[in-house]
């Protein structure tokens, strides 16, 4: 029987509800029959012949690929002359990992290589030799590569395997790039529903009679008011002359018009923010007059000139409940992107007033103090240690102190229960020394 836990990445794969979910597997136009096919189609990719048992005689195959939304890998085999997988894994990527400002693709790429490695599929692995396929280019030079620290430490976990990396283009890595970028039913990401946003545009348009008025939302006015503009104070005319003015925005946008990225002497003599906005010149596209930057998921973030960013961040914490610096972060990403956001979105929370009232005050901890005795057998200190097994197969010893004279005496023991140390306590102690004032 094979074990749910290599499968249930595909087997739990939900149902496609919407467009979007709809990039790695077939529209579901919702009908009984699509489902049972849909269904067929998970339980095929989980049992044979595709899914067969692990052969260690064979070299195995790593498959991973990773996204701004998820990580995705499956190990395979080529057995009889057909390749069989073996196991199959995904998962979201968790808060810090979707800052993509800290994150690069190739970093998410190693990311997913010791995930898989050292968490998935371990049990597989080590001791075994086998071949790793990435899509991400500059990951096949590992050896080569320039890592920061937090990567050396990945490259260290990986070190007790013996693989060989090698590139394989996208199309060809479809069940990975699939995985990765598996729809959860629970929004892992912190974007706006369209219901929660019509709920909060009639609760702060409605008059206050009429706020609990049963209503029925027409899919028609849900469509105008996520249509509305991201900044209702402004028209795109003002926003694109806001982008214009803005110092920053304005020497990106030279870049971008005469096509040429800074040279090292230019990038010497620019600031930080143009630095870091150049760096991402090849996903920064012009949409209705405006920069944007748009994702690896297709979101669009408005590049957001200076004199707006108090505003953003006014209106995604002070004005929508003070979340914490996650959340809030999630929801300016929906909408905007400046250089170090990250950085600014905590510090703001940080910072914020109330939510600094609101958290509990820091717990006052008592002093690390010395033990300190008048006299003998005042106080006792004990604890366990384990050395090597003695010939009656004890391993455990149960070091007893005086703290004033420093006398030690050791007893090996069976084990560490509590039962077995008062016996000891009692037969090598209180009975050769007296009861100590307090035993530690």
């Amino acid at each position: 029987m094979t074990d749910p836990g290599k499968v249930d990445a595909v087997k739990k794969w939900p149902t496609p509800k919407d467009k979007g979910r709809t990039t790695n597997v077939q529209h579901l136009p919702g009908r009984r029959e699509h489902q049972q096919a849909f269904d067929t189609l998970k339980s095929k990719l989980c049992s044979r012949p595709i899914l067969a048992y692990a052969d260690f005689k064979l070299p195995f195959e790593v498959e991973i690929d990773a996204s701004f939304l998820g990580l995705g890998a499956v190990l395979s085999q080529i057995q009889n002359g057909k390749k069989c997988v073996i196991a199959y894994a995904s998962r979201t990527l968790r808060g810090p990992e979707r800052n993509m400002e800290k994150y690069s693709s190739m970093k998410l790429e190693l990311l997913g290589m010791k995930w898989a490695i050292t968490e998935k599929f371990r049990d597989y692995l080590l001791g075994s030799t086998f071949v790793i396929y990435t899509d991400n280019n500059p990951l096949a030079h590992l050896k080569s590569a320039k890592l920061d620290a937090v990567s050396q430490r990945w490259v260290g976990a990986l070190a007790a395997f013996e693989f060989s990396v090698a590139y394989k283009p996208g199309k060809s890595n479809q069940a990975a790039d699939a995985l990765s970028r598996r729809p959860v039913d629970k929004v892992q990401n912190n974007h706006v529903s369209s219901a929660n946003y019509v709920h909060t545009a009639r609760m702060t348009t409605l008059p206050a009679n009429l706020q609990r008025a049963p209503t029925t939302e027409n899919p028609v006015h849900v469509s105008a008011l996520t249509s509305l503009p991201m900044f209702p104070g402004y028209d795109n005319t003002q926003l694109a002359e806001l982008q214009q003015k803005d110092k920053s925005i304005a020497r990106l946008l030279h870049y971008i018009t005469t096509n040429q990225k800074p040279t090292p002497y230019e990038r010497a003599h620019e600031s930080e923010d143009v630095v870091l906005l150049c760096r991402q010149m090849n996903k920064i596209k012009t949409i209705n007059g405006l920069l944007y930057r748009v994702t690896e998921d297709k979101q669009k973030q408005l590049i957001l000139p200076r004199v707006l960013r108090n505003d953003v961040l006014v209106a995604c914490h002070d004005q929508a409940g003070h979340q914490g610096s996650n959340k809030t972060l999630g929801l300016v990403r929906s909408r905007c992107y400046w250089p170090k956001m990250t950085e600014h979105v905590t510090s703001w929370c940080d910072q914020c007033d109330r939510c600094v009232k609101a958290k509990m005050g820091p717990r006052i901890k008592e002093p690390l103090r010395s033990m300190i005795a008048t006299r003998p057998n005042e106080i006792l200190a004990i604890d366990f240690t384990i050395l090597e097994k003695d010939t009656t197969g004890r391993e455990n010893v149960l070091v007893m102190t005086d703290v004033f004279s420093k006398y030690t005496q050791a007893v090996a023991t069976r084990n560490q229960t509590a039962e077995t140390t008062a016996k000891v306590l009692v037969r090598e102690w209180f009975t050769k020394f007296s009861s100590p004032a307090c035993t530690l």
